[in-house]
């Protein structure tokens, strides 16, 4: 059977796309694309870094604030570190017990990535 489905891109509800991206730009996200935002419409954009896109919404109809996203990673330990050197605030990196390292980072409006990876038990 071919394969039916290519990819998936979250929508994170926020207050401010243009703060949103100047933080989510901390973290290494680039703007894909962003529409409206002029003559009182919601602006609604586009970010992404390497295969992760998410959109950043103004519109009251795209979904709540505070939701939670979880995002695979090569080495969440690795990618934690990046971010605490740009001050970006990341949690600190756990140990889960279905055999994860993973570390959230909360946005602006209460959206939180999960960012994990496989790995060995620590010693």
């Amino acid at each position: 059977m071919p394969r039916q489905l290519e990819f998936s891109i979250s929508t994170l509800r926020v207050a401010s796309a243009r703060a949103s991206l100047r933080f989510y730009s901390r973290m290494g996200f680039k703007k894909i694309f962003e529409h409206g935002g002029n003559n009182g419409f919601p602006l609604f954009v586009e970010i992404r870094r390497d295969a992760v896109s998410f959109f950043l919404s103004e519109h009251n109809g795209d979904g709540p604030f505070g939701v939670r996203v979880y995002v695979r990673v090569a080495d969440a330990p690795a990618l934690a570190k990046e971010f605490l050197k740009l001050e970006v605030p990341a949690g600190k990196v756990e140990w889960m017990e279905w055999e994860q390292y993973a570390f959230d980072v909360t946005d602006l409006d209460g959206n939180t990535l999960t960012f994990a990876s496989d790995g060995e038990a620590p010693q």
